[in-house]
């Protein structure tokens, strides 16, 4: 997955402990429009330590996870642990198509693998009848107080705007990429409004996962930090961030398909 495993290995822990998971309503759809069910091979890419894995035993579908980074993959397996799933420590284009999948899942990973070689190693190990199923988180706090108050921050840390691509441009780049291939087809693309609360030393930890704030020499990423914290204490120690959450299904030749 284009080196995601080794960015995030060192911080698996904190990867685990601050990463949310996914509303009950998001997953539940996920398993209604991929059809998910006892007996469905489904194949999760980027599982990190398992934020959406967890939440999928419930389909009682037989589960595989892609995790490339070691420490997170050990996490993974502990947090999970289950004789029900396979994890095998990889990327997904060093995979062989030695299994065939119905399903194939990827939440707030994909964007690591280019698309094209992405898709077409999707191709080659599903089923004629195989979905590609995508979860992304999109930042929409722009509107609100604490994201007015922290931007001179990141543009004195960031000042060439180099934190990291808005993730609605990795969404909009994937449907294009997909509207322009003739061998899948969009199925579903569903968004969720999430709002979430945050307190200070919570959302200071979700932010030491983000590999923008990874990529920081360390002395200035403690004082990034540092000042992001500041600015939540005086908003009164917590504040809200509102995320769109996307839901995309993409299967293989089923133009024209609907849920």
């Amino acid at each position: 997955m284009s080196r995601s495993g080794d960015l995030f290995d060192d911080f698996a822990q904190l990867h685990d402990e601050y990463r949310p998971s996914y509303p009950e309503e998001i997953v539940d759809d996920l398993i209604r429009f991929t059809r998910m069910q006892r007996g469905t091979k489904v194949l999760e890419v980027g599982a990190g330590t398992g934020q959406l894995t967890r939440s999928l035993f419930k389909s009682g579908a037989s589960l595989t996870a892609l995790e490339p980074g070691q420490n997170l993959a050990a996490i993974l397996r502990r947090n999970c642990n289950s004789e029900e799933l396979k994890v095998h420590e990889i990327r997904l284009e060093d995979l062989q198509p030695d299994e065939i999948y119905d399903v194939v899942i990827s939440a707030q990973a994909f964007h690591w693998i280019d698309y094209t070689l992405g898709l077409d190693k999707v191709y080659q190990i599903t089923a004629p009848h195989g979905l590609l199923c995508l979860l992304w988180r999109i930042d929409t706090s722009e509107d609100t107080a604490f994201y007015k108050k922290t931007q001179p921050i990141y543009k004195r840390y960031y000042p060439n705007n180099s934190v990291s691509k808005p993730m609605q441009e990795y969404v909009s780049d994937f449907l294009s990429v997909v509207k322009n291939r003739d061998d899948f087809s969009i199925l579903v693309d569903k968004r969720y409004d999430l709002t979430e609360c945050y307190t200070e030393d919570r959302y200071i930890g979700l932010l030491k996962t983000y590999s923008g704030v990874i990529g920081l020499p360390e002395h200035l990423r403690r004082e990034f930090l540092d000042e992001i914290r500041n600015v939540i204490l005086n908003m009164g120690g917590s504040i809200d961030r509102i995320f769109e959450l996307a839901l995309i299904v993409v299967g293989r030749n089923k133009k024209g398909a609907s849920f």
